[in-house]
């Protein structure tokens, strides 16, 4: 019995009402993943394995459309012959499996952040704040971005508040002054 790993989800239907359990991929105990077609992703072209009792462990766990869970499986080498052909290769119903290789690294170069940057279209004003020599893990990139998502480029600026006036004030001021005037006894030649 060899093991391999089953990467499977609750998935819509073709009719959308109704709920599917599809296998998306297949990975070996050396760390290698094979994509299955989307033609042969649904569980009923996989008999041999719904027999499993870890497969029926997987569909009590799977209770809402888009849940998905990998789990390793201890496959027999009857239901193994269905995944594996004679020289080793990843096959199903006579169809090679694509390979898909999964790296993930650790650290962010400079040319790589700038790279992310540009296809996260940033404005200006949040790369420029970022401290290119700090930012060396994604983790601490995106922690940086979190910090600025929700400043505004445009700053509170500082205005001296300038007091517009209407007609009717203006003109009711002019007629405060002409009457302070006139009760006080000076006369003043006053152009209106």
């Amino acid at each position: 019995m060899s093991r391999l790993q089953f990467d499977v989800e609750l998935a819509a239907d073709e009719d959308p009402k109704n709920n599917i359990i599809i296998i998306k991929s297949i990975t070996e105990e050396n760390g290698i993943t094979y994509l299955i077609p989307p033609c042969f992703q649904a569980a009923k072209h996989h008999l041999q394995l719904l027999k499993l009792p870890e497969f029926l462990k997987i569909k009590k766990s799977l209770q809402r459309r888009g849940q998905n869970r990998k789990v390793w499986m201890s496959v027999p080498s009857d239901v193994l012959a269905l995944y594996e052909d004679d020289v080793g290769n990843m096959t199903f119903n006579d169809y090679l499996l694509q390979e898909i290789t999964q790296v993930t690294s650790q650290s962010i170069t400079d040319g790589k952040l700038l790279e992310i940057l540009e296809k996260l279209r940033l404005p200006t004003y949040i790369t420029s704040k970022l401290d290119r020599q700090e930012v060396t893990d994604p983790i601490l990139l995106f922690s940086a971005l979190r910090m600025y998502e929700n400043h505004n480029k445009n700053v509170h600026k500082h205005f001296a508040e300038k007091k517009s006036s209407s007609k009717s004030e203006v003109e009711f001021k002019k007629k405060n002054t002409l009457s302070n005037m006139l009760q006080d006894g000076k006369e003043k030649q006053i152009s209106l």
